[in-house]
This record gives structure tokens, C-alpha cells and sequence, in this order.
């Protein structure tokens, strides 16, 4: 694999004298990339000699360096040559210079790696802002636009398969009072403890979200009023217990709730939200910290 002719076209194309070339291995001429395609060219060369055929012509691309520091890219084409008992002793070589479509591939290949660079954040942006629409920024939890979506799905879901759906409403009791008396950013704090126990009480097939303030909202399918009831007493229990430490104060805080039950209650989105909306203002009217099911039939 070492030089033994090469013609005037070499030198101009490489820059390189004959003197400076011939009995040089063909591996010192290759850039590191060439290397390792040479490698790959006589894996490819010991495979099609080991099938017998003789005067297989392997074409390539490699980048070889030229005089003046830069590469130059060369199509190749090689064919073995044979002594008179058939075996192998060199191999000729006819060389094209492809530097500029290489460099105008590179550069191709360059610009889609950044346009599949942007698109890829693109996707990520949208899915980022996707995200945030659909969550309340607060709390984490989702929002009314996605409730919006989300429970006619459920409905429709629950009409097919028939089966309850329980949609629940949930107000903080005296909450304007926490703002004024600890700040906002208690309040945001009861908003965010509140949030974190719905989320840890309730199932995965459930949805859960902030409705706006301090209201939350809650479906759960296949599930009704009464076993809802159960349910939405356990979280109200534990929140009347639990202690929110803000700073140096202990903030405890109620919720009122009020249940509806699809079908009994209503078929649609707007009747069911109405419906335990009603039940949760009948909850606070009766003195909070209590939940109420829909008496509508």
C-alpha cells in the first residue's frame, strides 16, 4: 500500500512533487477521516477477493491532504493488479477532484443539521407552550381550558360506556381572609398545599383543576355522588388537620365542596358544573366546611 507511479495530475491537484510521494504509504497522505474510509476499503476489497471474482472495481470517496495544509476530496476508483499467477500485487488508482461538491454537500448538510436543529426546539417550544396553556402556572395543576376539553370527553366517554361520572367543586373557605391577613404569597402557598393533597388523594383517571382563585374542580369517572361524597369528606378532613407554616405563622384553612352526578344530575358539561356549583354556595350558606350532593333529578 505504498506508492509506485503516480502522474503530473496528482501534483497539481494534491501539490505535492513526485520526489515527495512515491514509496510514501498511502496512509500517510489521508486525513484521519480518510483513514478510517481506507479501512473500510479493504475490508470491502478482502471480501470481494474472497469470492473469487477477480478485476472487481471498488469506487470511493476520500479526503487526502494537500501541500499547502488544506484537504482535498477525491473520487477514487481502484481496480487490483495481478502477477501472472493471479495474485495481487498492487492496485491502480484513477483520482477526480470533488472538493467543491464536497464542500457544497458539507455545506448542505450543515444548514439541514441546524434546520432540524430548529425545528426540534420549535417542537419544544410549542410542546413548552402547549403545556403551560393547558396548566395553571401556580399550582401545576390543570387549568379551565384544558377542563373545557377535557370533560366532554369524559362525558361522551361515560355515555358510551355507561357509566357515573362525578364532578365536584371545590371553594376555600374565607381565603380573602389568609391574603389580607398573611400576604399573597401565603395565599399562594394554601393554593399550592391544597393542590399537592387533591393531586396525592385522587386517582389517575381522574382530572383535577384550578377553576379560578381559590375554587378547584374535580371529575371523576366511574364514580357516583355517594361514594364522591366519601371521597371529597376524607380530603376535607385532612385539610381541616393540617397545619400550613408560613414563615413564622400557622395558617389552617376549610374547603366547602359541592357534588353533581352525570346522568342523574345532567347530561352536559355546563348542568353539571351549574349543578355543584349551586351545592357548594348551598354548602357555604349552611356554615362551610362541608360538602353537599345535588338534589336535582
Amino acid at each position: 500500500m505504498r506508492f509506485t507511479y503516480i502522474n503530473d495530475a496528482d501534483r497539481v491537484l494534491r501539490g505535492f512533487d513526485r520526489s515527495e510521494v512515491l514509496g510514501q504509504p498511502i496512509s500517510d497522505v489521508l486525513t484521519p477521516l480518510g483513514k478510517d474510509l481506507l479501512t473500510d476499503l479493504r475490508e470491502q476489497r478482502r471480501q470481494a477477493e474472497a469470492s473469487g471474482v477477480q478485476g472487481i472495481v471498488l469506487n470511493f470517496e476520500i479526503p487526502m491532504f494537500h501541500k499547502n495544509g488544506g484537504d482535498v476530496w477525491i473520487d477514487l476508483t481502484t481496480v487490483p493488479i495481478y502477477d501472472s499467477e493471479g495474485k495481487t500485487v498492487g492496485f491502480q488508482g484513477i483520482g477526480r477532484d470533488i472538493t467543491e461538491r464536497k464542500k457544497r454537500d458539507l455545506a448542505l448538510l450543515e444548514k439541514h443539521h441546524l434546520l432540524e436543529d430548529k425545528l426540534n426546539e420549535a417542537t419544544r417550544q410549542s410542546s413548552v407552550f402547549e403545556d403551560l396553556a393547558l396548566h395553571d402556572p401556580l399550582t401545576g395543576i390543570h387549568n379551565r381550558r384544558y377542563l373545557q376539553e377535557g370533560l366532554p370527553r369524559q362525558l361522551a366517554r361515560a355515555g358510551r360506556d355507561g357509566f357515573p361520572v362525578a364532578v365536584i367543586m371545590i371553594d376555600l373557605d374565607h381565603f380573602k381572609q389568609i391574603n389580607d391577613s398573611y400576604s399573597h404569597a401565603a395565599g399562594d402557598l394554601v393554593l399550592k398545599t391544597v393542590s399537592s393533597l387533591l393531586k396525592n388523594k385522587v386517582r389517575e383517571s381522574d382530572l383535577i383543576c384550578r377553576y379560578g382563585g381559590e375554587e378547584f374542580l374535580v371529575v371523576m369517572p366511574n364514580m357516583n355522588a355517594g361514594q364522591a361524597f366519601d371521597r371529597v369528606e376524607e380530603w376535607r378532613s385532612t385539610l381541616q388537620a393540617q397545619v400550613i407554616v408560613y414563615g413564622e405563622f400557622s395558617i389552617r384553612v376549610t374547603m366547602s365542596a359541592g357534588i353533581a352526578e352525570y346522568p342523574v344530575h345532567g347530561e352536559t358539561p355546563e348542568v353539571l358544573i351549574d349543578c355543584a356549583d349551586t351545592m357548594l354556595y348551598r354548602s357555604k350558606s349552611q356554615g362551610r366546611n362541608r360538602s353537599t350532593v345535588c338534589d336535582r333529578v
